[in-house]
Formats: structure tokens, sequence, C-alpha cells
């Protein structure tokens, strides 16, 4: 064989330009179609991993039941004192009493006994107290009370303690949405407690702060026992007992995303002008975001809020929400308050969140959210977990919320549909859970 015919043969072993094109291209097509399938296999395991999580969530609340005959109380704690870490202010979510239950002794322990810790100097009041003017970087020696301060207090060891067994892996949420300084967040939470269908006292339950002392209140315990339907009651011990609508039809638990600093209508919350709209209104967000659409401004009418919720030129909303970017939604699993860690069953899941007031210890109309597709995982008070859609009957959310002097009374079927019942404990509405999908 001659050397020309040795080389012919040699190049015509090659690639030439347009055939690797080619190949470049299909592998190119086969990744984009591939692609989809992989990351909805791979959401599919994480919504799986998160029920698992929520389900160990509702069977340690099942097992602290069978050890103190009722569930954990949301907001609970020590109070007597104004002096800022002094006690917890009766402000704990029902979380910190299932650490023991979900394979946190020792954080448990740490959290029953007095202690100290060493944290940088500017750290030693609670958020929005300290002047962050000047550096300080020298540490001081903190004393912890038992059963720890209040929740919102920086710096103390377990409450910056993220939990797993608290967190959803769909959520990308980490530490703080901004930093001043030294990273000072406490622990997020993606499981949150149902509050049933009414939002009244839903920050105070029956028992209102005087002079730094918790206290009893006639008119208060009327309006909890009215509005306040769900399997948790704020500062009320509930029980197996209370669940009169069936443990398999009545929600437990349920999902909250936290907030990824991106003024979502899911974590962070619009404020109410006047309380009373709310209340007569529990749509009222959406009504007034559709007229203000009708009027031509259609940017407000998107997932994402934007900058919006505070330049909302409407009287039914607060111009300023008062709220600094870590008092939104999951932000502290410690945190009794709704916004952290309580959901009512009255707008359908992934709807906007709105309170009563410019502040975080308040009410408001707060439904669960995820990053999940389409909808959100529940716990059952007998432990089961359901995925429930986006689109499940939630009733006329222009209906007034159960409470006293409502035109929705208390005892009366919930308005907001199936939804509305599944968060009920007492209400006799068996029938309606046929309709769930």
């Amino acid at each position: 064989m001659s050397i020309v015919s040795i080389t012919r043969s040699q190049r015509r072993s090659g690639f030439t330009v347009l055939e690797l094109c080619g190949v470049v291209m299909l592998i190119g097509i086969l990744v984009a179609l591939l692609l989809p399938a992989v990351q909805a296999a791979r959401e599919n395991a994480r919504r799986t991993s998160c029920q698992n999580n929520l389900m160990h969530v509702a069977l340690a609340v099942g097992n602290y039941h069978n050890a103190h005959r009722h569930f954990p109380v949301q907001l609970h704690g020590t109070d007597g004192s104004e002096v800022p870490g002094a006690d917890n202010d009766g402000r704990l979510s029902f979380l910190v009493g299932l650490l023991p239950y979900i394979s946190q002794v020792p954080m448990a322990k740490h959290v029953d006994q007095k202690s100290e810790s060493k944290q940088p100097a500017r750290w030693g009041m609670p958020w929005g107290d300290e002047d962050w003017g000047d550096e300080d970087d020298s540490e001081a020696v903190r004393q912890w009370p038992r059963n720890g301060p209040e929740p919102f207090t920086s710096g103390y060891p377990p409450w910056m303690t993220e939990v797993p067994t608290f967190r959803c892996p769909s959520d990308p949420g980490l530490g703080a949405n901004s930093f001043t300084g030294t990273t000072r967040i406490n622990g997020r939470t993606n499981y949150a407690a149902c509050l049933g269908d009414g939002c009244v006292t839903a920050a105070t339950g029956p028992w209102k702060h005087v002079d730094g002392v918790l206290v009893f209140d006639e008119q208060l315990a009327k309006q909890t026992n009215a509005a306040m339907r769900g399997a948790f009651v704020p500062r009320v011990p509930t029980r197996d007992a209370d669940i009169v609508d069936g443990r398999s039809y009545t929600i437990l638990l349920g999902e909250i995303s936290t907030s990824l600093g991106n003024r979502s209508i899911r974590t962070k919350p619009a404020v109410a002008a006047i309380q009373e709209q709310l209340l007569d209104d529990p749509g009222l967000a959406r009504t007034v975001n559709q007229r203000l659409r009708a009027a031509g401004d259609v940017s407000l009418f998107r997932q994402d809020w934007g900058s919006h919720w505070e330049n909302v030129d409407d009287a039914q909303f607060t111009s300023e929400t008062g709220l600094n970017s870590n008092q939104e939604r999951g932000l502290n699993w410690v945190d009794g308050m709704p916004l952290y860690t309580g959901f009512n069953t009255i707008l359908p899941p992934n709807r906007e969140i709105v309170l009563s007031a410019a502040r975080d210890d308040c009410w408001g109309i707060l439904p669960p959210s995820s990053y999940h597709q389409g909808g959100v995982s529940i716990a059952m008070v007998d432990g089961s977990v359901r995925f429930i859609s986006d689109e499940i009957d939630a009733g006329n959310e222009h209906v007034p919320s159960v409470h006293l002097d409502s035109r929705t009374p208390p005892g009366s079927h919930s308005p907001y549909g199936v939804w509305g019942a599944m968060g009920t404990r007492a209400s006799s509405e068996l029938a309606s859970f046929e309709k769930v999908p």
C-alpha cells in the first residue's frame, strides 16, 4: 500500500467538523430532554423526605401527648420579668417541647437548665434594642435562665441551632435574610401548628401581659374559645379527646415556606390598616390587588409582590410594615407567634400572608406554603401525611372569619369549604371530606 493510500485511509477514519457539531447537538437535545425528568425525580425525592420529616414531627406530638396527656402548647414558657433575657415571655413554640422526642435530648437538657455562653458584647440585647453604630468586637459572658430567654434574643446557642427534622429539603433558605456584622439569626422551620379557620387571639390565647406577667383575661378567653378552633390553641393545652371531628380528618401540622428575602407574598407579610376589615374580608389583599389591576397597575397581581407591599396606595393597607428582614415567615423555630410557627385554614395554600398590625406578635391571615410545585404537605392528628393541592375547595374567602360578634357565628360550620373543615377540630363536618382531592 502506498503512502498516499495510507494517508487517505487515515483521513477517512476521522470526523468532520459538521459531524462533530451534529454529535454535540444530539447530546444537547438528549440532555435537554432528560434534565426535566431528572429535576422532577429529585423534587419527588425531596418531597418524600419532607413528608418523612413532617411525619416524624407529628409522631413526636403524639409521643408528647402520651407522656403529658396533652399536645405541646403553642406559646408557652416562663414569664414574670421585664428584664430582657430573664425569661421567655411565655412565647415559645410547640416545637421546643418536642426536642426530646426527635432525638434532640442534649439540646432539651441544655434548655432545661441555667447556662452561660460567650458572645460579642453587642449581642447583649434582643433584636432591635442594640446600637449598631460603633464596632465592638469584645466578648462578654451571658447568663441564660432555665427554659431559655425570649425567642427573639440573640446569642443563645439552642435557639440559634438549625434542627434538621424541622426543615424541608426543597426549601433553599439558610441563615438570615440580611447581615449586620456577625450573623445572629435563630434557626428556621418549615413546619407549623394548625390554628384552625380563625385568627383572632392567635397571638395571645386567653392570656395577656400586664407588667411583664401573663394574666388570664375573661374576654380573651371567650374570644379564644370562639375563634381558635384548630388542633392547637395558643396558651391552652389541647388533647386527643378535643378532636371531635376525628383524628384522621383534622389537620395537626403543615408546611410553611421560609423567607428568602425576595418579598414573596407567601413569606413577607402585608399589614392591614384596619383589623376589622381583615376580619370581615380575609381575602382583602386579593380584592385590593384586583381593583388596582383593573385600574391599570398589573405589576401588583403576581406571585412576587416586589416592593409593592410597602407601597400599595390604598387605605386598607399601611404604607409601612414596621417589620425588619428577620421578622418574616418561618425564620424562628423557637417563636410561637403565628407568623413564625402557625397557620390557619382560611385562604388556600400558597396564598398571600397579611398581618393585623405592624409587628410580629399579632394575628393574621396566614395560610401554609411550600417550595413544592402545586401544593403543601400536611400531617393529620393521627400522624398520616397528605399532599394538599393549591386548588382545594376553600369556600368563600370573603366571608367573615369566626369570632365573637361575627356574621359567621361561633360553633358554625367553617365557611372556607373542605379546607376550613379540615382545620377545625370539633365542627361536625366529616361529610365534607369526601371532596378532599
